[in-house]
C-alpha cells in the first residue's frame, strides 16, 4: 500500500494511508510532555491519536462553536505559550 501526503482546504497536512485520511493537528505541548503521554499510552495499550480524535469528535458535536470561539482560535488567543507537537488523527 502507498502513503500519500497532501494539503487540506485549510492548508493543513493530510496523510492518506490504506484509504484512511489522517489530519495533522498541532497540539501545544512540549516534547517532554509528549514523551510522557506516549509512554503512558504504551503501558496502557491505547492509541493517543485515536483517543484525541474520539475526544474531539465528541466535543465538536456536543458544543456549538460560536463565531467568537472561532475568531479566538483563528487569532491565536487560545494558543498555549509552549512548543507544538503534531499528532496525526484518523478522521
Amino acid at each position: 500500500m502507498s502513503t500519500e501526503f497532501k494539503k487540506d482546504k485549510f492548508g493543513g497536512e493530510v496523510k492518506t494511508d490504506e484509504g484512511i485520511d489522517h489530519y495533522a493537528i498541532w497540539i501545544p505541548i512540549t516534547l517532554a510532555e509528549k514523551e510522557v503521554m506516549f509512554k503512558k499510552a504504551e503501558a496502557e495499550k491505547v492509541n493517543v491519536a485515536a483517543l484525541t480524535a474520539n475526544f474531539l469528535r465528541e466535543w465538536s458535536t456536543s458544543k456549538q462553536l460560536s463565531d467568537a470561539d472561532l475568531s479566538k482560535v483563528a487569532g491565536g488567543a487560545m494558543r498555549a505559550p509552549r512548543m507544538s507537537s503534531t499528532l496525526m488523527c484518523p478522521w
